[in-house]
């Protein structure tokens, strides 16, 4: 028969249990083997198999036709179309009957057609031993030997990845054009791999031996079949050793796509990742940011450092994640600084039971500090290193059958007082089963105590006497006694105006005055009553609502005076009056003077301790921090620390001056128009709508006044200093604007310029011209100081504030009726406008950095306007709730403060425009200026004041996050857990203790 007679290449034979994937996988790869890019297109044609239930199916069977006939009838009319047959067999299969069959009816068909044999599974074939693999019609037509017969077994070998090996084959090898239907992949719904002959032989297939490549075997495969098609014209030898060269390197090939294309798929997705997770850490410290400044506007300052710290980047954290120079962790810098700026903490002390202190006090040095405890427990503590000195238990000062019950029966055991004597030598320390006891703050401790018994119940507190002499105590025997301190013997019981309903009924405090004049003494019904100690009568202030506390100033002259419904008082102990100080929603439990009597410090029932202004009788600051309620607070004997202990076990000790109590001085009579201060940092100017202006010296953020400027008729009503020289141009109400010495007053340069109404001025940067503004004239003036020469700036009309950019180049904020409100640059040489910045309200301030790159200005629409290269929109835009009355850069630029009516002064991130800090004031902000050094903030009021805030914090920060964790954290690094407080989704496990990671 001719070569291209035959419709197929070969016939393929073969048990569909177990090798029915086996032969179609091979049906795929030879069929489709033409398609071989590597492959010589001369030495390679395309092959067709035949397989039953692909190429052929079985006719529907006549009446009495016999199956095995009509299946003998269309399968050796098929066999008579294939060029040669291949048997795929193994030990499972050489026994199938049809295999047998259909070899014998080749033999009938094709005698001399050639028979090639596939080994599919079992061990190593052995010839000695083929009738335990090959079929024995195959062994009787004398079958191929172990040289000639091809080895499938690795398929089953490899069967667990197959599948994804199988479908990508045939992909990279139909490039030419989609598989026909014949050439798809049959679908595998009937297979049999689930039989159990089929897993049987894949749990033994990795124990067969002597294996060969599967792929390799396929090309010897397809190098016969070729090599039979071509009747031989090519050897089969030299057709194998090609298409298995082809085959490597088409394997290599296809590694190599795998391979990038596995690169670029991890690529991409570590880029998805990456970008997921940047943006997810950007979210997170954006969250922690907002949330840090809630923290700040609720005054809980060390929350939000702990907040601000959880969201910074670590030293070696990932190369995508948001690093320190981004605009997310800027902000948080911002608010890490804005808050360790408020924050007043220093130390912390706690006796470690998480028990109640009912009180700490300090020494009249203030060197050490004296607690109580519910424990029963009083400890004396350095007040500098916080490490205990000393403790005294009430189990050491009585023993258990000496103890007498009182008259509420079953004493808590509670030590609730304990106050220094004046020397700071003694102690004396109040509490259960009627007892209280005097003992040594030095040395020997509490082993020598000095008893006070005559209570009827528990003791509440207990004070010395100036003099150290007498002891005062109240108890809930509703009584006040007056012991001697020496011996311990009781003085004198006092008698109490008033009815008490006992044992409801209790005496809460009482307390000697600093000058030993006067008693002051409270009681739970409300009684406020005081007693002269010269003969201890006692006379009632008020009485109402329960009076928890009263104290003395310093002076012995006011009272401040505490209430269970949150009212506080002040009184005068001469004139007997009261005046109310803003009431607390909470019950207020304890109150103290500052040393200098200005300001009060209150605990509260809220977890709150709040410093109250006397002047103003306003809260000037609050400190929130302890967890429970507050017991006790008082000022340090220099007054510039607070001592508070908490039903939290915790005693803070916390700064009490700086923002806490800002140094402010009345500078003015009425409102300050103008504050200036010249580059050095040393000399402030400030001119009052009270027609005064004054020169002061500014010492350590201390004005102190040197000189005043102007009389009723011929007064300042702005200034400005000199660029280099010790010399201020100061404008008069007159019209004349004259340039005088800073030092002694003296006038150097001088000129009647006209301009009277709320006039501007400023020098240029050389210190040769001056620009003049007015609010209601239709110019501003340039007066050159050398030649006397005076220009009209062209347009420039109603003028709030003037700045230089350059010697040529200036900045006015006016106000025109075809143009609005805006900023305009005028050139200084030709006197025109060279660019305006629009504004929505008047422009009160304009302001260049120290580069003069970037412009601050002012205006009346409640928001400050950060300006850079473009003229059309700001680059940062600053929110005030009302008018902003001045905007200006500290001199690194880093920063801008805003002045506004408000009634806030507010530092800002340059960079991103976030909030650092803001700082309350009583009245509208004028002006606020940084000083050169930029540790403070200078603030002009509309009152009159001069108020000096500390941002040092916020001027440098540089490993900021350490500094904050040394200086304001120090022992209080871990987040606090409340009671009842959902979980923040923001903080995970590691964020407890946010310090840990910048140790």
């Amino acid at each position: 028969m001719a070569a291209d007679s035959f419709a197929y290449d070969v016939f393929v034979s073969y048990a569909t249990d177990p090798d029915g994937q086996l032969v179609r996988a091979v049906e795929d790869l030879l069929e489709n083997f033409h398609r071989r890019p590597d492959v010589p297109k001369d030495l390679i044609t395309e092959l067709k198999l035949c397989v039953d239930g692909r190429d052929f199916k079985f006719p529907r069977l006549s009446p009495g036709t016999e199956p095995t006939d009509a299946i003998e009838q269309v399968v050796r009319g098929y066999l008579r179309q294939c060029r040669s047959l291949i048997v795929f067999c193994g030990p499972m299969a050489h026994r199938h009957p049809w295999i047998n069959r259909e070899i014998e009816w080749w033999d009938k068909e094709r005698p001399d057609g050639p028979i090639y044999f596939a080994f599919t599974h079992g061990q190593y074939p052995d010839p000695a031993k083929k009738t335990g693999y090959m079929p024995k019609s195959l062994i009787a037509r004398g079958g191929p030997d172990n040289s000639s017969y091809f080895d499938l077994r690795r398929f089953y070998q490899g069967r667990h990845w197959l599948n994804f090996k199988h479908q990508y084959r045939l992909l990279a090898q139909t490039v030419a054009g989609p598989l026909t239907r014949k050439n798809r992949p049959r679908s595998e719904t009937n297979s049999h791999r689930n039989s159990s002959k089929y897993s049987n032989m894949l749990n033994n297939a990795s124990e067969w031996k002597s294996v060969r490549s599967f792929d390799d075997e396929v090309c010897r495969i397809a190098a016969q079949l070729v090599s039979d098609k071509l009747e031989k014209s090519l050897a089969v030898a030299d057709l194998t050793n090609t298409y298995l060269a082809a085959d490597y390197n088409a394997r290599k090939r296809r590694v190599w796509r795998v391979a990038t294309g596995a690169v670029v798929v991890f690529i991409a997705i570590s880029t998805a990742w990456m970008y997921l997770d940047r943006m997810a850490r950007e979210r997170r410290a954006s969250g922690l940011a907002d949330q840090a400044q809630a923290e700040i506007d609720n005054r809980q300052y060390e929350q939000a450092m702990r907040l601000a710290l959880a969201g910074l980047p670590l030293e070696r954290d990932a190369p995508w994640a948001p690093g320190w120079e981004h605009p997310t962790i800027q902000t948080l810098l911002a608010k890490l600084a804005g808050a360790a700026a408020l924050s007043g903490y220093r130390a912390e002390i706690t006796e470690g039971d998480n028990k109640t202190l009912t009180s700490a006090a300090f020494s009249r040095d203030g060197q050490r500090i004296v607690t109580s405890s519910e424990a029963g427990v009083t400890s004396l503590w350095d007040s500098r290193s916080m490490e205990k000195i000393a403790s005294c238990s009430f189990d050491s000062v009585i023993a258990p059958k000496d103890r007498k019950q009182g008259l509420h029966k079953g004493s808590p055991g509670w030590i609730r007082d304990s106050q220094f004597s004046a020397d700071g030598k003694r102690i004396v320390s109040v509490g259960p089963y009627r007892t209280a006891w005097i003992w040594s703050a030095q040395d020997d401790g509490c082993t020598h105590p000095i008893l006070l018994l005559g209570h009827e119940d528990d003791v509440r507190t207990g004070a010395f006497s100036p003099n150290g002499e007498l002891v005062v105590t109240t108890s809930d025997d509703d009584s006040v006694r007056i012991w001697d301190s020496a011996s311990g013997a009781q003085r004198l019981q006092l008698k109490i105006p008033g009815t008490s309903l006992s044992p409801s009924d209790y005496t809460t405090s009482a307390e000697f005055s600093p000058d030993g004049s006067r008693l002051v003494i409270t009681r739970s019904d409300g009684l406020i009553a005081l007693a002269d100690t010269s003969d201890f009568n006692v006379v009632a202030l008020e009485t109402g609502s329960f009076a928890w506390r009263a104290r003395f100033s310093r002076d012995s002259k006011k009272l401040v005076t505490v209430l269970d419904n949150g009212n506080i008082a002040i009184w005068d102990v001469t004139g007997r009056f009261k005046i109310p100080l803003p009431k607390q929603f909470q019950p207020v439990v304890d109150a103290s003077f500052s040393p200098n009597g200005r300001l009060v410090v209150t605990a509260s029932a809220d977890a709150s301790v709040r410093i109250l202004d006397l002047t103003t009788f306003t809260e000037r600051f609050v400190f929130r921090g302890h967890q429970k309620s507050v017991t006790r607070a008082e000022f340090s004997p220099d007054g510039k620390e607070i001592l508070t202990s908490s039903a939290d076990g915790y005693a803070r000790i916390w700064t009490a001056d700086g923002n806490v109590a800002p140094l402010t001085v009345k500078a003015h009579a009425m409102s300050i128009k103008h504050l200036e201060i010249n580059p050095g940092g040393n000399s402030l100017f400030t001119v009052g709508s009270d027609r005064t202006a004054k020169l002061w010296e500014l010492r350590d953020g201390d004005p102190r006044l040197l000189k005043e400027f102007g009389s009723d008729d011929h007064y300042v009503i702005s200034a400005a200093f000199h660029p280099r020289e010790q010399n201020l141009v100061l404008a008069y109400s007159d019209g004349r604007v004259s340039v005088v010495s800073q030092p002694d007053g003296k006038e150097i340069y001088s000129a009647e310029i006209g301009l009277t109404d709320n006039t501007s001025v400023s020098f240029d940067p050389s210190g040769t011209q001056v620009v003049i503004g007015d609010d209601s004239a239709k110019k501003a003036v340039v007066w050159n100081l050398r030649t006397g020469e005076r220009k009209n700036l062209e347009g420039s009309r109603r003028i709030r504030s003037i700045a230089f950019k350059n010697e040529t180049l200036v900045a006015m904020g006016f106000k025109s009726a075809e143009q609005g409100a805006r900023v305009g640059i005028w050139d200084t040489s030709s006197t025109e406008m060279v660019q305006s910045y629009p504004h929505d309200g008047d422009v009160l301030s304009v302001h260049f950095n120290s580069d003069h790159t970037r412009l601050a200005t002012a205006s009346l629409d409640g928001v400050a306007r950060i300006w850079g290269t473009s003229a059309e929109e700001p680059d940062l835009t600053l929110y005030h709730g009302k008018d902003v009355n001045s905007a200006r850069f500290s001199r690194d630029g880093s920063r801008i403060v805003t002045a506004s009516g408000d009634h806030t002064v507010r530092v800002w991130d340059a960079l991103t425009g976030s909030q650092i800090i803001r700082f309350d004031i009583e009245s509208t902000a004028r002006d606020a200026l940084v000083t050169p050094d930029g540790d403070r903030v200078v603030v002009a009021s509309d009152e009159g004041f001069l108020e000096v805030f500390d941002v040092s914090w916020t001027a440098d920060k540089t490993d900021l996050p350490r500094r904050v964790c040394r200086e304001k954290l120090k022992g209080i690094e871990s987040q606090p857990r409340m009671a009842n407080q959902p979980a923040n989704p923001l903080l995970g496990s590691d964020d407890i203790n946010p310090c840990a990671r910048f140790r």
